[in-house]
Protein backbone atom coordinates (compact mmCIF):
# COMPACT_ATOMS: atom_id res chain seq x y z
CA UNK A 1 0.00 0.00 0.00
CA UNK A 2 2.81 2.38 0.91
CA UNK A 3 4.60 1.55 -2.34
CA UNK A 4 1.43 2.31 -4.33
CA UNK A 5 1.00 5.66 -2.57
CA UNK A 6 4.63 6.50 -3.19
CA UNK A 7 4.29 5.74 -6.90
CA UNK A 8 1.08 7.77 -7.06
CA UNK A 9 2.76 10.76 -5.43
CA UNK A 10 5.71 10.51 -7.80
CA UNK A 11 3.39 10.27 -10.79
CA UNK A 12 1.46 13.31 -9.52
CA UNK A 13 4.64 15.33 -9.08
CA UNK A 14 5.84 14.31 -12.54
CA UNK A 15 2.48 15.32 -14.04
CA UNK A 16 2.51 18.67 -12.24
CA UNK A 17 6.04 19.39 -13.37
CA UNK A 18 5.78 18.28 -17.00
CA UNK A 19 2.13 18.30 -18.14
CA UNK A 20 2.17 21.94 -19.29
CA UNK A 21 5.75 21.74 -20.52
CA UNK A 22 5.05 18.53 -22.44
CA UNK A 23 1.92 19.83 -24.15
CA UNK A 24 3.68 23.05 -25.11
CA UNK A 25 6.51 21.01 -26.63
CA UNK A 26 3.97 18.93 -28.59
CA UNK A 27 1.90 21.91 -29.76
CA UNK A 28 4.64 23.60 -31.81
CA UNK A 29 5.61 20.55 -33.94
CA UNK A 30 1.92 20.00 -34.72
CA UNK A 31 1.73 23.53 -36.16
CA UNK A 32 4.87 22.87 -38.20
CA UNK A 33 3.44 19.62 -39.57
CA UNK A 34 0.21 21.39 -40.57
CA UNK A 35 2.17 24.12 -42.34
CA UNK A 36 4.15 21.54 -44.30
CA UNK A 37 1.38 19.07 -45.15
CA UNK A 38 -1.75 21.21 -45.55
CA UNK A 39 -0.82 22.47 -49.05
CA UNK A 40 -0.69 18.81 -50.17
CA UNK A 41 -4.35 18.10 -49.37
CA UNK A 42 -5.22 17.91 -53.07
CA UNK A 43 -2.52 15.38 -53.94
CA UNK A 44 -4.10 12.75 -56.18
CA UNK A 45 -1.31 10.17 -56.01
CA UNK A 46 -1.44 6.92 -54.08
CA UNK A 47 0.03 8.68 -51.06
CA UNK A 48 -2.83 11.19 -51.06
CA UNK A 49 -5.09 9.18 -48.76
CA UNK A 50 -2.59 8.76 -45.94
CA UNK A 51 -1.52 12.40 -46.27
CA UNK A 52 -5.15 13.53 -45.96
CA UNK A 53 -5.65 11.20 -42.99
CA UNK A 54 -2.53 12.54 -41.29
CA UNK A 55 -3.63 16.15 -41.89
CA UNK A 56 -7.07 15.37 -40.43
CA UNK A 57 -5.49 13.80 -37.34
CA UNK A 58 -2.97 16.60 -36.78
CA UNK A 59 -5.57 19.33 -37.46
CA UNK A 60 -7.88 18.16 -34.68
CA UNK A 61 -5.06 17.08 -32.36
CA UNK A 62 -3.47 20.55 -32.59
CA UNK A 63 -6.68 22.26 -31.41
CA UNK A 64 -7.14 19.69 -28.64
CA UNK A 65 -3.57 20.07 -27.36
CA UNK A 66 -3.75 23.88 -27.29
CA UNK A 67 -7.16 23.87 -25.57
CA UNK A 68 -6.11 21.24 -23.03
CA UNK A 69 -2.95 23.18 -22.21
CA UNK A 70 -5.07 26.29 -21.61
CA UNK A 71 -7.22 24.31 -19.19
CA UNK A 72 -4.19 23.03 -17.29
CA UNK A 73 -2.80 26.56 -17.04
CA UNK A 74 -6.11 27.87 -15.74
CA UNK A 75 -6.09 25.30 -12.91
CA UNK A 76 -2.35 25.37 -12.31
CA UNK A 77 -0.84 26.25 -8.94
CA UNK A 78 2.69 26.64 -10.28
CA UNK A 79 5.29 26.84 -8.93
CA UNK A 80 3.81 25.43 -5.70
CA UNK A 81 2.88 22.24 -7.53
CA UNK A 82 6.36 21.89 -9.03
CA UNK A 83 5.44 23.39 -12.39
CA UNK A 84 7.06 26.26 -14.29
CA UNK A 85 7.15 29.78 -12.78
CA UNK A 86 3.99 31.82 -13.34
CA UNK A 87 5.73 34.46 -15.45
CA UNK A 88 6.89 31.71 -17.83
CA UNK A 89 3.39 30.24 -17.97
CA UNK A 90 1.93 33.68 -18.63
CA UNK A 91 4.44 34.09 -21.46
CA UNK A 92 3.60 30.68 -22.97
CA UNK A 93 -0.16 31.17 -22.89
CA UNK A 94 -0.40 33.77 -25.71
CA UNK A 95 1.51 31.38 -27.97
CA UNK A 96 -1.38 28.94 -27.53
CA UNK A 97 -3.71 31.64 -28.89
CA UNK A 98 -1.44 31.89 -31.92
CA UNK A 99 -1.57 28.10 -32.29
CA UNK A 100 -5.37 28.10 -31.96
CA UNK A 101 -5.42 30.68 -34.74
CA UNK A 102 -3.96 27.93 -36.88
CA UNK A 103 -1.59 28.17 -39.83
CA UNK A 104 -2.67 30.30 -42.78
CA UNK A 105 -2.53 27.33 -45.14
CA UNK A 106 -5.47 25.56 -43.47
CA UNK A 107 -8.14 27.61 -41.74
CA UNK A 108 -10.63 24.74 -41.74
CA UNK A 109 -10.40 21.09 -42.74
CA UNK A 110 -13.72 21.01 -44.62
CA UNK A 111 -16.59 23.30 -45.58
CA UNK A 112 -18.67 21.86 -42.74
CA UNK A 113 -16.10 23.12 -40.23
CA UNK A 114 -16.90 26.68 -41.31
CA UNK A 115 -20.35 26.31 -39.75
CA UNK A 116 -18.69 25.98 -36.32
CA UNK A 117 -17.49 29.58 -36.31
CA UNK A 118 -19.80 30.40 -33.35
CA UNK A 119 -18.06 27.72 -31.29
CA UNK A 120 -14.68 29.15 -32.23
CA UNK A 121 -15.87 32.62 -31.23
CA UNK A 122 -16.92 31.38 -27.78
CA UNK A 123 -13.63 29.50 -27.51
CA UNK A 124 -11.82 32.72 -28.40
CA UNK A 125 -13.51 34.57 -25.54
CA UNK A 126 -12.76 31.72 -23.14
CA UNK A 127 -9.11 31.39 -24.13
CA UNK A 128 -8.52 35.16 -24.02
CA UNK A 129 -9.99 35.16 -20.49
CA UNK A 130 -7.66 32.31 -19.51
CA UNK A 131 -4.69 34.20 -20.96
CA UNK A 132 -5.51 37.38 -19.06
CA UNK A 133 -6.07 35.32 -15.92
CA UNK A 134 -2.61 33.75 -16.21
CA UNK A 135 -1.09 37.16 -16.93
CA UNK A 136 -2.64 38.87 -13.91
CA UNK A 137 -1.85 35.85 -11.74
CA UNK A 138 1.83 36.36 -12.56
CA UNK A 139 1.73 40.05 -11.58
CA UNK A 140 3.41 42.07 -10.15
CA UNK A 141 6.62 40.04 -10.43
CA UNK A 142 6.35 39.25 -14.12
CA UNK A 143 9.62 40.31 -15.73
CA UNK A 144 8.34 39.26 -19.18
CA UNK A 145 5.22 41.43 -19.14
CA UNK A 146 6.10 43.44 -22.24
CA UNK A 147 6.90 40.39 -24.37
CA UNK A 148 3.78 38.68 -23.03
CA UNK A 149 1.56 41.62 -24.04
CA UNK A 150 3.04 41.74 -27.55
CA UNK A 151 2.52 38.01 -28.13
CA UNK A 152 -0.96 38.29 -26.58
CA UNK A 153 -1.96 40.95 -29.11
CA UNK A 154 -0.63 38.79 -31.93
CA UNK A 155 -2.54 35.76 -30.59
CA UNK A 156 -5.84 37.63 -30.28
CA UNK A 157 -5.51 39.01 -33.82
CA UNK A 158 -4.58 35.56 -35.16
CA UNK A 159 -7.41 33.67 -33.46
CA UNK A 160 -9.97 36.39 -34.21
CA UNK A 161 -8.83 36.33 -37.84
CA UNK A 162 -9.46 32.59 -38.06
CA UNK A 163 -12.92 32.98 -36.53
CA UNK A 164 -13.75 35.81 -38.93
CA UNK A 165 -12.63 33.77 -41.94
CA UNK A 166 -14.74 30.80 -40.80
CA UNK A 167 -17.72 33.12 -40.48
CA UNK A 168 -17.24 34.56 -43.96
CA UNK A 169 -16.74 31.09 -45.42
CA UNK A 170 -19.93 29.68 -43.86
CA UNK A 171 -22.74 28.71 -46.23
CA UNK A 172 -24.89 31.69 -45.21
CA UNK A 173 -22.13 34.15 -46.09
CA UNK A 174 -20.99 32.36 -49.23
CA UNK A 175 -24.59 32.28 -50.45
CA UNK A 176 -24.40 36.03 -50.93
CA UNK A 177 -21.32 35.75 -53.15
CA UNK A 178 -21.94 32.55 -55.11
CA UNK A 179 -23.86 32.92 -58.35
CA UNK A 180 -24.89 29.78 -60.28
CA UNK A 181 -24.51 29.72 -64.07
CA UNK A 182 -27.54 31.61 -65.29
CA UNK A 183 -27.12 34.56 -62.95
CA UNK A 184 -29.53 33.68 -60.14
CA UNK A 185 -28.64 34.44 -56.55
CA UNK A 186 -27.22 31.35 -54.84
CA UNK A 187 -29.63 31.57 -51.91
CA UNK A 188 -32.75 31.64 -54.06
CA UNK A 189 -31.28 29.02 -56.40
CA UNK A 190 -30.58 26.63 -53.53
CA UNK A 191 -34.16 26.98 -52.27
CA UNK A 192 -35.80 26.19 -55.62
CA UNK A 193 -33.44 23.71 -57.28
CA UNK A 194 -32.48 20.38 -55.65
CA UNK A 195 -28.75 20.04 -55.05
CA UNK A 196 -27.46 16.87 -56.68
CA UNK A 197 -23.68 16.73 -56.57
CA UNK A 198 -21.48 19.73 -57.25
CA UNK A 199 -23.33 22.73 -58.78
CA UNK A 200 -21.65 24.85 -61.43
CA UNK A 201 -21.03 28.17 -59.76
CA UNK A 202 -19.11 31.36 -60.25
CA UNK A 203 -17.45 32.83 -57.19
CA UNK A 204 -17.20 36.58 -56.84
CA UNK A 205 -15.94 38.78 -54.06
CA UNK A 206 -15.08 35.80 -51.89
CA UNK A 207 -11.81 36.43 -50.10
CA UNK A 208 -12.15 33.75 -47.41
CA UNK A 209 -9.30 31.30 -47.12
CA UNK A 210 -10.36 27.66 -46.82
Amino acid sequence: MAVALSLTEKAQKLWNAWSIRGLMIVSLPLQVILNLLAPKRKVQSGRGKWIIGLIWFVYFLADWVATSTMGLILHSNSPKSGGPPMDIIAFWTPFLLVHLGGPDVITSYSLQDNELWQRHFLALLSQVFSTFYAFFKSSPNNELWLATILVLLAGIIKYFGRTLVLNRASFDKLGKNWVPVGGENWTSHSKTVPWHGEPHINIRNCSSTL
